[in-house]
């Protein structure tokens, strides 16, 4: 005697995938407002939606964190849907996929890329738009298909997992938008102060023979000698003071190695050549002294060089990095006196 043949059936709504028997417009606003984490939250319930309805390749969302077999499973899971809906709803795996993938590759874009506050928020909302887009796709195949399964339920209304996750991304949005913010905005940029341009604080202690300064919008003091500008060219016929100090670079934070290099190549070109550089120590911190020289014509016909002395420093608190160039110009060749007054000088120089 034959045996029975089993027939598969369809699962029952009390075991169907009703738990993304949602409204596709919500599903896709959210989606796109909270973009950090909702889409997420909507991966979890696909795959176990796709669990519930039994689909023959149902698996575990957290393939989903593996790149690549990530995207692949994704594709499977609305394969197997378009199959299961048949005529009841369309689906279309592959534009649904790659809206994905191109929301992820923007994301990737913006995190890489080195733009301004408004570069990077524009980026981050053509990545969440994209995403949101996908998953409006196909949370509408899925509310079709659940539609046509199961014309006696409802869809279901804002859920606690929703909110949270709504919830959620919206403070991360915050967090990392301030961050953002504290680290390419509030800072006006560059301030150069030439010193002595103001006068001495007194309020300060300093060497006998020296003065004290302090500059509060770069956030620094430093002291000078009485003869300081011995060690420096004429200023009148250069029409320009011999010490500065650059606060070049602020926001994210960087390494030394970064700012000094990145300064060095702001200058270099032309008759400017880097001719020396090394880490020192300072009382400051960590520092990189480079040596520049820049060869010209004067009004004369004369070859003229000057020199250039500089320390690249950076200071990172609070999540913020600093970096500070001290400058000292030089007409001849740097002597070992001139330099023993530089070093002098550096040695004093303090951040606020």
């Amino acid at each position: 005697m034959s045996q029975p043949t089993a027939h598969s059936e369809p699962p029952s709504a009390a075991q169907g995938g009703l738990n993304l028997y949602r409204r596709p417009l919500r599903v896709g606003i959210l989606a796109v407002l909270a973009g950090i984490t909702y889409p997420t939250w909507w991966t979890w319930q696909l795959f176990k939606f796709t669990r519930r309805e039994g689909f023959p390749r149902a698996s575990s969302f957290w393939w989903t964190l593996i790149p690549i077999v990530g995207v692949v499973m994704v594709w499977r899971q609305l394969d197997d849907l378009k199959k299961a809906a048949g005529s009841k709803a369309r689906v279309h795996p592959k534009l649904i996929v790659a809206l994905l993938v191109a929301g992820s590759l923007a994301l990737q874009a913006g995190r890489l890329a080195n733009r301004s506050l408004g570069g990077l928020l524009l980026i981050l909302l053509l990545a969440f738009l994209l995403t949101g887009f996908a998953i409006y796709l196909a949370q509408r195949s899925i509310t079709s298909y659940l539609r046509a399964t199961y014309p006696l339920e409802r869809e279901r209304r804002l859920s606690v997992g929703e909110v949270a996750a709504t919830l959620l991304s919206l403070l991360l949005s915050a967090a990392v938008g301030g961050l953002l913010y504290y680290w390419t905005v509030a800072d006006a940029g560059p301030v150069i102060s030439y010193l002595p341009a103001a006068s001495p604080v007194t309020d300060l202690p300093a060497s006998p023979g020296w003065a004290a300064y302090r500059n509060t919008d770069p956030g620094f003091t430093i002291q000078l000698p009485a003869g300081w500008a011995s060690v420096s060219y004429d200023l009148d016929a250069q029409q320009e003071n011999p010490t500065k100090v650059i606060k070049r670079e602020n926001g994210s934070p960087t390494s030394l190695d970064r700012f000094a290099r990145n300064a060095a190549a702001a200058q270099v070109g032309g008759d400017i050549q880097l001719t020396e550089q090394h880490r020192v120590t300072l009382p400051a911190g960590e520092a990189v002294r480079m040596m520049f020289s820049e060869t010209y014509l004067d009004a004369d016909g004369v070859s003229v060089t000057n020199h250039y002395v500089e320390y690249a420093l950076v200071m990172t608190k609070a999540f913020r990095s600093n970096g500070y160039l001290l400058r000292f110009g030089v007409l001849d060749a740097v002597t070992d006196e001139m330099q023993s007054t530089i070093d002098q000088i550096v040695s004093t120089f303090r951040v606020l």
